[in-house]
């Protein structure tokens, strides 16, 4: 069996808790403070890492539902599988919808509701840094009940 890609963050992981750091000299606060840092990354990276490519295609789903309510449907269909030319095509989603709310007050309100369910997926994808506050949940849960 081969590992996932989760397995392997967190197996770096582990061996960094259990090998290096204990190896790092006790007066080399400095190094002892990054191996740390690196430590809460892994951590952070095997929270979201199984979440990426639905937090992308959802925002994406997002942006074509808003299309779909102002009237302008959308052409391409969401890329199957390849996160880069998601990422890509939610950007240019999102430049079109700014280009279109203009004065548009129903429009502003659908965008702002669509933003605001952004900022909670982002509260919860950025939970493990320690700076959001009042975070909803970890991001597989947000998204669960995105739908």
């Amino acid at each position: 069996m081969m590992p996932t890609v989760t397995q392997t963050l967190s197996t770096m992981r582990l061996t960094l808790e259990q090998t290096v750091l204990p190896a790092l000299p006790a007066d080399g606060a400095f190094v002892q403070e990054q191996v740390g840092l690196m430590m809460a990354t892994l951590d952070w990276l095997v929270d979201v890492h199984e979440s990426e490519y639905r937090y992308e295609l959802t925002e994406n789903e997002e942006y074509r539902a808003f299309f779909a309510a102002v009237g302008r449907e959308t052409d391409a269909a969401p890329p199957a599988g390849d996160l880069a030319a998601l990422r890509d095509q939610t950007r240019a989603l999102k430049r079109a919808a700014a280009d279109l709310v203009g004065d548009d007050e129903p429009a502003r309100e659908l965008l702002l509701g669509l933003a605001e369910r952004q900022g909670r997926r982002e509260q919860a994808w950025f939970r493990m840094t320690g700076f959001p506050e009042d975070v909803p949940g970890d991001i597989a849960t947000v998204l669960a009940g995105a739908r």
